[in-house]
Parts: C-alpha cells; sequence; structure tokens
C-alpha cells in the first residue's frame, strides 16, 4: 500500500504540468486509437489522458489505464469506446466515464470519490469493488459485480438496484431492470485472463525535458 502511494505522489508532482492530466496508459496492445479533439493517434504504454480523451479499441485490441490518484483501473477490451469525463472535488478526483459500445472490467478502492460509468441505457456506480460492463446491440447493458456492490440505475425509468457480488443485472430500453445470478459464460475469456498482478516499467518525461522511470504494480 506504501508504495502504490508513493507512486502517484510521484505521478501527481510529475504529471501534473501545463496540462491536468488524469490517468496514464499503462498497457495498450493492438490497435487502440486516442482521440483528443480533433486529433487522433495510437494509444501507447506511457500516454497521459486528460479530461474529455476518448479510447476506441479495435479487434483483438486492448487497452488499461490507471487513473493518478491510485483509485482505479480500468481495462478496455476489443470492438469498445470509452469517453473520460473527471471534476476534482477537495481532495479527490471524480470520474463520470462513458462506455457507448463494448466491454470494460474495472477496480475501483474506497473512498476515492465518485466512480460512475454511464452507457446509452444504464449509470453504474461504485465505491470499492471489481465488477465487468458490457454494451451490446442498441445500448444494452449487462452489470456483473465480481466482487463488492454496484449501484445500477436505469436512463429510461430511473429505477435502481443494488446489485450484490455474482449478479448480474441487465439494462435494456424501455424495459424493467432484471437481476440473475452472474453464469460462467457471462465473462468472456479475455476477460478472465486479465486477474495476475504484473509489473511494469514506464518513462516518463515532463515540460523540462526531464525522464523519469518508474515502476507500476498493477492487476492485469
Amino acid at each position: 500500500m506504501l508504495k502504490k502511494a508513493f507512486i502517484f505522489l510521484f505521478f501527481i508532482f510529475n504529471l501534473l504540468t501545463a496540462q491536468d492530466y488524469i490517468a496514464l496508459a499503462i498497457k495498450s496492445e493492438g490497435d487502440v486509437v486516442w482521440e483528443r479533439g480533433e486529433e487522433k493517434t495510437d494509444l501507447k504504454t506511457g500516454s497521459k489522458l486528460i479530461n474529455g480523451d476518448i479510447l476506441v479499441s479495435k479487434k483483438d485490441s486492448y487497452a488499461a489505464i490507471k487513473f493518478i490518484d491510485g483509485s482505479s483501473v480500468v481495462k478496455l477490451f476489443a470492438n469498445s469506446n470509452l469517453r473520460l469525463n473527471t471534476n476534482r472535488e477537495d481532495e479527490h478526483l471524480n470520474k463520470h466515464c462513458f462506455l457507448e459500445m463494448g466491454n470494460l472490467w474495472t477496480a475501483v478502492k474506497q473512498k476515492t470519490g465518485i466512480f460512475e460509468i454511464e452507457t446509452p441505457t444504464t449509470v453504474v456506480s461504485v465505491q470499492g469493488t471489481e465488477f465487468v460492463v458490457n454494451v451490446i446491440e442498441e445500448g444494452v447493458t449487462l452489470v456483473h459485480a465480481l466482487k463488492g456492490q454496484v449501484a445500477v440505475k436505469s436512463k429510461f425509468n430511473d429505477e435502481e438496484i443494488i446489485l450484490p457480488a455474482d449478479k448480474t443485472a441487465k439494462v435494456a430500453a424501455n424495459e424493467e431492470l432484471q437481476v440473475r445470478k452472474t453464469r460462467e459464460d457471462d465473462i468472456s475469456d479475455d476477460i478472465k485472463q486479465e486477474t495476475a498482478v504484473k509489473n511494469i516499467k514506464i518513462e516518463l518525461e515532463n515540460e523540462a525535458g526531464e525522464k523519469k522511470t518508474i515502476k507500476i504494480e498493477y492487476e492485469d
């Protein structure tokens, strides 16, 4: 825990320079497009992300990002579109990200500000848990609580539930929110494989051109 706290104090000192960086890409594989306004480029390990950035993963592609406050890791899987939205409140970085399509996994620490994943049909709110979100055709959303509890709210009728671990919620337009036990085949094989704790080294450069190499622990 102390090691991780030190790492992210280092992040804040080195990354918050001319622009207000909110997250770091800790892994990028395959074809992941990074959009900032009208600019599009390939996402690379070590890319520094700001509010409003969009990540689009193509076929057989994958990205993992970690927010600079150390609160959460988000893993974006193939054929997905995620917009990063944040705001600062006192010492916390609140996250309100939008998943237009595709699959993501995330783990969130408690007492680290608001963390929400919005989809075309759903708002998922968490405070310390691990879960998977799938957005399929017509915005239909499946939320799988893996650890802890997840608040799931329909954007169409404001129905809201607290989803416990090992349960899956389905939200679709103009339908009642459905809950059932999570099945073995609900979580794809590529997501199941992303569980081991790994270490990576990333070289960062600040506005003065000074370079630092840091080591990050993360679940992958």
